[in-house]
């Protein structure tokens, strides 16, 4: 039974037939690698149908599972010959077979999809820390003004961000708000709130920004004193390109900073990793599911 709680159907290699054994020992990876098609092949999905696949999925993996526990029991009181397939080097074997296998297809699933930690205050106050979103690796359609991305820094290092302007734009910084070929970001108030800047608590604007380009709008925050990236002068977005601000104007580093300097720079178009496209858990106890692509 033990065997069988390390990979359903190790324990019946081991005390019963190899056929059944062997068929549950493919069925949680063939599940996950049917689970990976679909991912690849559908297009984006929303959270309804991103976790319905999950979901079903590990269902699939209980069944399997509960399904080699009982074989193995019922198989465990029968005295059987030793064949080479249940002698401990195969049962090793099949072990690290499965391991893998099971290894590449979850990889599999992540190569369309993938689960973010939100672990900063760049962000915020769209995505508070906490926030865990899923992340739209094969991003197929043009990336847009206004996607949250998720872009890979200096050293590799990851950082979730937001798409202000695409290549041949140029792009100018005014009292925090981005100007992109000379139209400036829409911006109203809507709140204020505390927040903790260098291990002090200082109010902050909460506004409502559409930026030049986009039909959607997003909320920013920003310091009340202006600080000293809220100016910029004008700059061009080369080709392949994307220019990309963090939520939090006066606590992100974003393409105000070029990478000598601990920035993103100008962030080619290959090293964006993926689109946000639906929060799954939210710090803030929100809506599960809410759409991060509005």
């Amino acid at each position: 039974m033990g065997l069988s709680v390390l990979a359903p159907g190790l324990g019946l290699a081991r005390t019963g037939p190899i056929g059944p054994a062997l068929t549950l020992l493919a069925g949680g990876p063939a599940a996950t690698f049917g689970v990976a098609a679909l991912f690849a092949i559908l297009p984006t999905m929303g959270p309804l149908g991103w976790s319905a696949l999950m979901l079903a999925l590990f269902a699939l993996w209980i069944v399997i599972w509960l399904s080699s526990l009982v074989l193995t029991w019922r198989e465990s009181r029968f005295r059987r010959a030793r064949e080479r397939w249940n002698r401990w080097y195969a049962i090793a074997a099949l072990y690290a077979a499965t391991t893998i296998a099971t290894g590449v297809a979850v990889n599999a699933t992540k190569s369309s999809y993938r689960l973010w930690h939100v672990a900063g205050q760049a962000m915020l106050p769209e995505l508070e820390i906490g926030t865990v979103f899923v992340v739209k690796v094969r991003h197929r359609s043009p990336l847009r003004v206004g996607d949250i991305a998720v872009v890979a820094g200096p050293g590799g290092t990851e950082y979730v961000t937001r798409i202000v302007a695409r290549n041949g734009s140029v792009v100018a910084i005014r009292h925090g708000a981005p100007v992109v070929d000379g139209r400036p970001a829409v911006q109203r108030p809507v709140a204020t709130r505390m927040l903790t800047q260098y291990g002090a608590s200082v109010p902050a604007h909460i506004l409502a920004e559409r930026l030049a380009g986009d039909t959607r709008s997003h909320r920013v925050m920003d310091l009340e004193a202006d600080g000293p990236l809220d100016d910029m002068s004008p700059r061009l977005v080369p080709a392949g390109h994307v220019y990309v601000l963090g939520d939090n104007r006066d606590h992100s580093a974003d393409s105000r900073l070029p990478r000598r300097d601990l920035g993103l720079g100008m962030v080619p178009v290959a090293d964006v990793r993926g689109r946000a496209l639906f929060a799954l858990w939210t710090a803030d106890h929100g809506v599960l599911g809410t759409d991060l692509t509005r």
